[in-house]
């Protein structure tokens, strides 16, 4: 809960002082656009929201595979959690933001809940941001064979007071090459709605980018059809910052 770090009494004094209209306003970049009807979190983040606005540290967890890791990107710091930490900073003068990158290539759903336990929970985030099914749909799993870890690891992120946001797969030749992508896509999504997760849909993200003329389908994408670039990592953290931001002036509100 909140009061794990900050009491509850705490945050209702302090949230008059910080309030929602001090929050940075709500910006993307012209080339990371993406409207808010695609990229806003439906399910409130309440203890992000009550720390941003009374400007507290923030320690964000991002677990997922490969493209949590940052394969494609051109350095460790070009992959997406380090850049979404440099962006909140900007954004949120004065609050200290961690984001800690727990991404492991070629891992799905089973493998990261094993590391739950010794790579998130020790480090007492306050949002987790789990980046999931690309791997389980490029190889084929059976639709729906992994919607109990998925949904342990929900219940064990939520149990300990921690908000949490899935992360689908990309928008990326590969994987659109995928057959039953949309039913692969959807399974994340239901997971999301059933356990009344967060969800940032990437895939309909990065899609916008294309389809609005922002960008041709290879600009974010590396050479290898599937992973992000610098260019897409960078996007992708700009978006999520933009819609943490407005999850957080709405929790306010």
């Amino acid at each position: 809960m909140i009061g794990r770090l900050l009491p509850p009494l705490a945050v209702l004094l302090l949230a008059p002082l910080v309030g929602a209209a001090d929050l940075p306003s709500y910006a993307p970049g012209t080339r990371c656009a993406c409207p808010a009807a695609i990229a806003r979190f439906e399910v409130p983040l309440p203890r992000f929201a009550a720390l941003a606005v009374a400007k507290r540290k923030i320690k964000i967890v991002a677990i997922g595979s490969s493209s949590t890791q940052g394969a494609g990107a051109s350095a460790p710091d070009k992959a997406y959690p380090a850049r979404l930490e440099t962006i909140l900073r900007e954004r949120l003068p004065g609050v200290e933001i961690a984001v800690v990158n727990r991404g492991v290539g070629g891992e799905e759903a089973p493998q990261m809940l094993a590391r739950f336990a010794t790579e998130v929970l020790p480090e007492q985030p306050d949002l987790v941001i789990w980046q999931v099914g690309s791997n389980g749909a490029l190889r084929g799993r059976p639709l729906g064979s992994q919607d109990a870890v998925v949904a342990e690891g929900l219940a064990q992120l939520r149990g300990a007071g921690i908000d949490v946001a899935l992360m689908n797969a990309q928008y990326a030749p590969a994987l659109l090459a995928v057959r039953r992508l949309d039913d692969y896509l959807a399974r994340v999504a239901d997971n999301a709605r059933r356990h009344r997760a967060a969800l940032i849909d990437r895939y309909d993200v990065m899609r916008h980018w294309v389809t609005s003329g922002a960008m041709t389908i290879a600009d974010p994408i590396t050479a290898d059809g599937l992973h992000l670039n610098d260019l897409g990592y960078d996007c992708l953290a700009r978006v999520l910052a933009d819609a943490l931001l407005d999850a957080a002036r709405r929790g306010a509100g």
